[in-house]
């Protein structure tokens, strides 16, 4: 243990670990939530978790699809009503 000491590489700090919070390490590479892009594993992400899944690009998702229609509704709903009350001086 002490002879990887001397061996610059293998001294990291946890400041070093897990610092993009966009990548996500999936079993079958890596997701950059921000742009899409799917990637291989890169041991120079440094990336110390992973989700138990797979990426499946034309995995289908009605669950969420139905989720964020109903968000948008209420949140249509609300955003209606607070426009009105600015509108007419409330």
């Amino acid at each position: 243990m002490e002879a990887a000491g001397w061996i610059k590489a293998l001294n990291v700090t946890s400041d070093n670990l897990d610092t993009n919070p966009w990548l996500l390490n999936v079993r079958n590479g890596t997701l950059d939530v921000t742009t899409g892009e799917f990637r291989a594993h890169r041991q120079e992400d440094m990336i110390t978790k992973i989700a138990r899944v797979d990426y499946d690009p034309q995995a289908e998702c009605p669950a969420w699809k139905q989720f964020i229609r109903e968000i948008r509704n209420i949140y249509g709903i609300v955003y209606y009503f607070w426009a009105k009350e600015r509108i007419e001086g409330y």
